[in-house]
């Protein structure tokens, strides 16, 4: 019986916390503001959190010294977390930067996991219940994904059909291919001993392929043909060709490739051309800021810190016009190395690549084990080329997991570099520090309940009950972005110019957001500050040029101060640009703009010959 339960508590419990979080994406609460979104990541720190305590408890209680063995993986790896964490702490960030206190859970889940997976009494308990958990998490979400298709589940993104459990169907998609890349793994290697696991990794295999043409991610589709292709090759026995013909499989394979992707590329490109340039712009406004920042960047965690600032800086000089209708509000770089290398600097890229060595280097072991985690992280290496698996939490989890059960292996076949005990004393003061962290998480999960109420009662036009509910949570959300933009809206529709002046200015340093900068214009405006009102939303205009907001309402000023060769011109620019979002408020917006410059100007015939 003893041995029994020392089995549940020390292999069991632990590889069930860590499936646990898998499900992440399937949190989606409706009981807090956006629970699509901000469930998932109320999910990771609370799971997280317990994985972690129960786990130090357990080392606690089970023996007075851990023995971890650390290869040069881990090393890279740490020092890939170390320099993050410095680069957050030298941009004075690391108090709001969501992404350090996220970056350390995730060290301590890696650890963990490589843990478990060293451990031989632990080891094929813990691989077998993750795996079969990561699979079913899988099918679970490829259901949800056809219900969605057929319609017969609503997606919660207007915008979207087929988005799973996510707020966008990008991350719902990246999540299935390296799930794919592993399932197919599993199946092709055999893997595992267990049949039932074989075929489920097969129906996994053949229901993500089934949805992923629907979700219309191009990403998704080169993950999946890449990482058939890296098994094909790796399944295969080269050492039984002739040295002749090896030679000229190889020049066949790289001719061959070089065509794919050159075919890849012109068909990825032309399938949606706006969304590859719009792509291209972000990484050229990026290599500004690199250009600034080039050894140390601008601090972990910061690039939509900066961005925007850096695009209305890059649409003042000279441009391409066509590139107005581009921008956009822009969060994330599209390209993890880029990002990493606007916030680290040329330090952190380095130490990254270091790390995708050593996984690349793991494959010169040829064991089925090591396939088992290193083709999906070389997948998800390669797709951060053109989308963002590093920055969502869903597929940061993957990614950890995976490089954690890759160490582990390689430990397990090469002698460490060293050996390091931590005793029972460390794992109780990280143990304290670490409970604050998981009881700040669920005091804030209350404060978005509350949010819900606020977001509600602003919605049914009851903005003074809402500003009561805003008011009572600010302390504890100020430096949350949209909670700002939103509480601000509710100040300002109750005519509270000044307070929404204050929480903006608060919160337009930590992201300067184009709709953050319209409404301080507009609260500027109503308090008489005709200036500050000019310039905020000349620099909203400079962030989006497409928008036709920020120039509707310095036309309007213009015009009503007598500066009327400015507003001419701004009229002129609002009539002749194509609008990137059409919808009925823009042409009204249009519309009235028309009507003033037709009155105004002195050669109306021009756009009245035209049909405007």
């Amino acid at each position: 019986m003893t041995g029994t339960f020392k089995k549940i508590f020390s292999s069991y419990l632990p590889a069930i916390l860590i499936s646990s979080l898998f499900a992440v994406p399937l949190i989606s609460p409706s009981n807090i503001y956006f629970g699509t979104f901000f469930g998932k990541e109320f999910g990771f720190y609370i799971l997280c959190s317990l994985l972690i305590i129960y786990c130090f408890l357990y080392y606690i209680l089970d023996q007075p010294v851990k023995r971890i063995s650390i290869n040069k993986l881990d090393i890279t790896f740490l020092l890939f977390v170390l320099w993050n964490l410095i680069s957050a702490i030298i941009s004075n960030d690391s108090y709001i930067n969501g992404k350090t206190s996220e970056l350390i859970l995730l060290t301590f889940f890696y650890f963990i996991i490589k843990g478990q997976m060293v451990d031989s009494k632990r080891r094929e308990t813990t691989l077998i219940v993750t795996s079969v958990s990561l699979l079913i998490i899988a099918n679970i979400e490829v259901v949800i994904g056809i219900l969605q298709l057929y319609n017969i589940v609503a997606s919660k993104n207007p915008y979207f059909k087929i988005i799973g459990t996510f707020h966008n169907p990008a991350p719902y998609s990246l999540f299935l291919t390296i799930i794919f890349a592993f399932a197919s793994t599993a199946y092709l290697f055999n893997v595992f001993k267990e049949k039932f696991i074989k075929y489920l990794s097969l129906g996994t295999c053949l229901s993500i392929i089934y949805i992923i043409p629907f979700i219309g991610n191009r990403s998704s589709w080169i993950g999946i043909v890449l990482s058939t292709a890296f098994i094909i090759i790796l399944k295969c026995d080269w050492r039984q060709l002739s040295p002749l013909f090896k030679k000229w499989i190889k020049i066949a394979l790289v001719a061959v490739t070089l065509i794919l992707i050159v075919i890849s590329i012109n068909f990825l490109y032309n399938f949606k051309s706006g969304s590859t340039e719009g792509r291209l712009l972000v990484w050229k406004v990026s290599g500004n800021i690199i250009k600034k920042h080039p050894v140390i960047g601008i601090g972990y965690g910061r690039f939509k810190s900066e961005y925007n600032l850096y695009q209305a800086e890059y649409f003042r000089g000279d441009h391409n016009k066509n590139e107005e209708l581009l921008a956009d509000n822009v969060r994330l770089a599209y390209n993890d190395y880029i990002e990493i290398l606007v916030e680290t600097g040329i330090i952190g890229l380095l130490i990254i690549c270091t790390l995708i060595y050593y996984i690349l280097k793991s494959l010169k072991l040829k064991k089925v084990n090591i396939y088992l985690s290193s083709i999906p992280l070389i997948i998800c290496l390669i797709l951060s080329l053109i989308s963002y698996p590093l920055n969502s939490i869903s597929t940061k989890i993957l990614f950890i997991f995976f490089i954690g059960l890759l160490s582990a292996q390689i430990s397990l076949n090469e002698h460490g570099l060293l050996r390091i005990c931590i005793r029972r004393y460390s794992l109780i003061i990280l143990l304290i520090l670490l409970v604050p962290l998981a009881g700040y998480q669920v005091n804030r999960y209350s404060k978005f309940k509350q949010w819900l109420y606020a977001d509600n009662a602003f919605s049914s036009q009851q903005t003074e009950l809402s500003e009561i509910y805003y008011k009572q949570i600010f302390k504890n959300l100020k430096y949350d972005l949209r909670f700002a933009l939103f509480y601000a809206e509710c100040l300002f529709v109750n005519g509270n110019y000044f307070e929404t002046i204050s929480i903006l200015n608060s919160v337009r340093n930590i992201v300067p957001d184009p709709e953050i900068y319209l409404l301080i214009g507009n609260a500027y405006y109503k308090t008489g500050n005709n200036t500050k009102a000019i310039y905020f939303w000349e620099e909203a205009n400079y962030m989006v040029p497409s928008r036709v907001l920020p120039k509707y309402y310095l036309t309007k000023l213009y015009y009503s101060i007598g500066e009327n060769s400015k507003a001419d011109s701004l009229s002129r620019n609002i009539l002749e640009m194509e609008v990137k979002v059409k919808t009925d408020t823009t042409q009204v917006l249009v519309n009235e703009i028309r009507k003033i410059y037709l009155r105004n100007y002195k050669q109306p015939d021009e756009y009245a010959k035209q049909g405007h």
